[in-house]
């Protein structure tokens, strides 16, 4: 994943690697550490990663999560998934972006005044959606550190966020289908990974966001 990413300057560098075998090592990232928080900077790294010229869309990722989540063993209630996976059904053309997954602080580092580096690609995809590692950061800071469940609505206030959303021309219409891929993908890999509080949450802001769509439909 990174040497495919080499052209950036905020990355670790690859030292070593040898597909055969599945290992590699990269160069170490100096800086200072990271502090909650979403700052222009890191809105500026997250624009960074936009793929020029490319669009992609979110039921375009539909079928593959939809497989998962049924040969999942989680206990949740299937009926509450099946309404998560049809607001995947979205057509809306989307920029497309490389997507880290787990754009959280302590991935990432202060390189210099107002500039962040990432770290920890093992999850990265070369080529995803938008939104995801916005919603990663600010669903991870809410159930690591206290917060008060209503990441949804703050993810659709956030100012940074709407800065982010108008300059990539996200459609209103496509932020539930992009949350939900998000929460979809959580869920079935927290749940596989044995960590069932992390599922449970995920599964609750599921919920949450199934409801209050209703609600606004409504």
């Amino acid at each position: 994943m990174l040497s495919l990413l080499s052209r950036f300057d905020y990355l670790p560098r690859v030292l070593f690697r040898d597909p055969e075998r599945g290992v590699a090592s990269q160069s170490w990232l100096e800086g200072k550490p990271v502090s909650r928080g979403f700052l222009p900077a890191h809105l500026d790294l997250l624009k960074s990663l936009a793929i020029v010229g490319s669009t992609t869309r979110v039921s375009d990722y539909r079928e593959d999560l939809v497989r998962g989540l049924q040969a999942s063993d989680f206990p949740f209630d299937r009926s509450v998934i099946a309404r998560g996976t049809d607001m995947l059904d979205c057509d809306l053309p989307v920029q497309s972006f490389v997507e880290h997954r787990d754009f959280a602080p302590w991935n990432l580092k202060w390189l210099r005044k107002d500039i962040l580096g990432l770290l920890d690609w093992e999850w990265g995809e070369p080529s995803g959606l938008p939104w995801q590692d916005a919603c990663r950061h600010f669903y991870v800071d809410d159930v690591h550190f206290g917060g008060s469940g209503q990441v949804w609505q703050i993810l659709q206030t956030n100012e940074i966020l709407l800065r982010y959303r108008r300059e990539f021309d996200i459609p209103p219409a496509a932020l539930p289908a992009l949350t939900m891929r998000y929460l979809l993908r959580e869920l079935l890999m927290e749940w596989d990974g044995a960590n069932e509080r992390l599922a449970r949450y995920a599964f609750n802001q599921i919920q949450a966001l199934i409801a209050d769509t209703a609600r606004v439909r409504g």
